[in-house]
């Protein structure tokens, strides 16, 4: 038994039992779905180790609440994409609470202590859809990522001695805020202002992604095609090995390090492949002065098949990186 400081992550599905009620199967099967695909990866990602698992919550520790809450908006983002389109009432949501303190860490792995304690209480003030972090959690985090905060007040929480100063953060929303006045502060009911990440930043993530898993892999693409064809002259093979190595490794990072699904990783394949081999056929026009288009039959079949390695090289790679991952998340989850 050893005494630590973490950040913890607490989370769990709001409404459940409404859920399962109307359609039990349906429910658990979503809910697993959403721990293969997005919770567990993204809890890897982020250096994660689940604590444990209560049916319809988790509970994560956390060497950085940087990272505990880059993780909580990754996956809440990640929701409401999930849930754009459906009606209410079969939206699967989230709250989460998140507390840097003091925990007792059980020889089986287990976590006990005040720690807990509250970041459990945190996600059971927590709205739909929102984290709230603790003022210590939340001192941690307020120079250090694009957040819009709103103090929600000192609130006391169920179990606890002490008032928690509480912040709440509501993601994919834009920031709205609210005058407020002392007693407004103090009232633990009454949310002084409403707290979000701005699309802006959600969209930057987005941004960022497309320049490395895209943008990147395309450039290198086109100067190892420039350098192997049009410079040196050299056998055609090192082209199709640099097709083939290229994406591999750009599909590989997309998920190890960018926490992806299986869509993104088919679109960025896809359009890497129809892109890549149009620059390609382009710079060589440009350096050969022959037609644009292919001319002959074999043409044609050749840039589809350079195409097709492309895309099928990233899309592997990202299907064993996300294997490889897998096996880490079993790993991370046991005690």
């Amino acid at each position: 038994m050893t005494r630590k400081l973490a950040a913890i992550l607490a989370a769990d599905v709001v409404g459940y039992s409404r859920l399962a009620g109307a359609d039990e199967d349906r429910t658990l099967a979503r809910l697993r779905a959403l721990r293969s695909d997005l919770i567990d990866p993204t809890i890897a990602v982020h250096n994660g180790r689940v604590v444990k698992r209560t049916g319809d919550g988790i509970l994560v520790e956390f060497r950085s609440v940087v990272d505990a809450v880059r993780c909580a908006i990754e996956v809440q983002n990640g929701m409401i994409e999930r849930n754009a389109g459906l009606p209410p009432e079969r939206r699967i949501e989230f709250r989460i609470g998140i507390h840097l303190g003091d925990v007792v860490e059980e020889n089986d792995g287990d976590l006990m202590g005040d720690g807990v304690n509250i970041a459990a209480r945190l996600e059971g003030v927590a709205k739909p859809g929102t984290i709230c972090l603790s003022e210590d959690a939340y001192r941690q985090v307020k120079t250090r990522l694009d957040l819009a905060v709103s103090d929600l007040g000192e609130t006391q929480l169920k179990n606890i001695a002490e008032p928690i100063r509480i912040y709440s953060l509501q993601v994919g929303l834009p920031a709205q805020a609210k005058p407020t006045t002392p007693a407004e502060r103090a009232a633990p009911d009454k949310p002084s202002a409403q707290l979000a990440l701005t699309q802006t930043a959600a969209h930057k993530i987005w941004l960022s992604e497309i320049v490395r898993y895209f943008a990147a892999p395309l450039v290198v693409l086109l100067v190892a095609h420039h350098v192997i064809v049009n410079e040196f002259n050299l056998d055609t093979a090192y082209l199709w090995i640099a097709c083939a190595l290229v994406p591999f490794a750009f599909g590989f990072a997309l998920s190890w390090l960018g926490g992806r699904g299986s869509g993104a990783a088919f679109a960025f394949a896809i359009a890497l492949g129809i892109v890549g081999v149009v620059g390609m056929t382009l710079s060589q026009s440009l350096k050969s002065g022959d037609p644009i288009m292919p001319q002959t039959r074999y043409e044609w079949w050749d840039n589809v098949n350079f195409a097709t390695v492309i895309a099928l090289s990233f899309i592997v790679s990202h299907a064993l990186a996300r294997a490889l991952r897998a096996l880490q998340i079993r790993k991370l989850a046991k005690p």
